[in-house]
């Protein structure tokens, strides 16, 4: 298992249809990345932000859980250190993402100081609280333009 853990991510294609979008659209998301020592250092991670460049997105979804104090890790990372290679990214229509509870534990303020000025973290946009789990917007409210 360890050794599954430890791969290359696999990469899965789908298509879904969205009334009204008159081009293709491929997004890219990735989630629950727990940098931490053994199994998930920054090089790590720095590969496989090469192996998503390579997809040639037009947007990346990060569905946050950036860090990780697993008490089994051999080294824990700065936030600046676990998310230094996501700023790697390349999506034509930019980078969205959301804090993870790892990341509130953790400090998601810092999470949130150290992720790339170019990215949108929704959960600021709609004013959810990833903790409990709510949102005091809607998210039908008008998407922010994405540089």
């Amino acid at each position: 298992m360890y050794h599954v853990a430890t791969s290359d991510p696999v990469v899965r294609t789908t298509s879904i249809g969205v009334p009204g979008l008159a081009v293709p659209l491929r997004a890219i998301l990735i989630s629950d990345i727990h940098v931490a020592g053994p199994d998930m250092p920054p090089a790590r991670l720095q590969r496989i932000v090469g192996q998503i460049n390579t997809q040639r997105p037009d947007l990346v979804l990060i569905a946050g859980d950036f860090v990780s104090d697993k008490k089994i890790s051999t080294h824990q990372y700065s936030v600046p250190e676990a998310i230094a290679p996501l700023s790697g990214l390349s999506a034509r229509l930019g980078v969205v993402a959301v804090i993870g509870n790892h990341d509130h534990w953790r400090d998601a303020g810092a999470v949130r100081r150290d992720a790339p000025r170019r990215w949108v973290d929704v959960s600021v946009r709609f004013g959810c609280d990833m903790i409990r789990r709510s949102c005091r917007n809607s998210l039908r409210a008008e998407p922010r333009q994405i540089p």
